[in-house]
C-alpha cells in the first residue's frame, strides 16, 4: 500500500492536505484474482491526520477526495467562527 499527497493548500490560516492510499483489489477467491486497485483518501488538517474515506475502486475515487476537501473547508470555517465568538468586543 502506498500513500501519497495529492492536494495541499491553506484556507483561513489552516493547512489542509489530502492523502491518497492505494492497494490492490482483494481477490474474489484463491482461483479468481481481481485486477485493479482500490483507493481511499485521508484528510490531514493542520498537521494531524483526522479522517479517512472508505476504500473504493480507483475509477470511483474523485467523489471521495472531493468530500474530504469539503470536510476540511467546513472544519476551518467552524474553527474560525469559534475563534471569533471567543473574542470579546472592547465595547462590551
Amino acid at each position: 500500500m502506498g500513500k501519497s499527497s495529492i492536494r495541499k493548500f491553506s484556507y483561513l490560516d489552516y493547512d489542509i492536505e489530502i492523502i491518497r492510499q492505494r492497494r490492490n483489489l482483494p481477490a474474489i477467491s484463491k482461483l479468481e484474482p481481481r485486477l485493479g486497485i482500490e483507493v481511499r483518501y485521508g484528510l490531514k488538517f493542520d498537521g494531524q491526520l483526522t479522517d479517512w474515506s472508505d476504500f473504493v475502486e480507483a475509477t470511483d475515487d474523485e467523489p471521495s477526495a472531493n468530500a474530504l476537501v469539503e470536510k476540511g473547508l467546513q472544519r476551518a470555517r467552524a474553527l474560525r467562527k469559534q475563534e471569533r465568538s471567543l473574542v470579546v468586543s472592547p465595547a462590551a
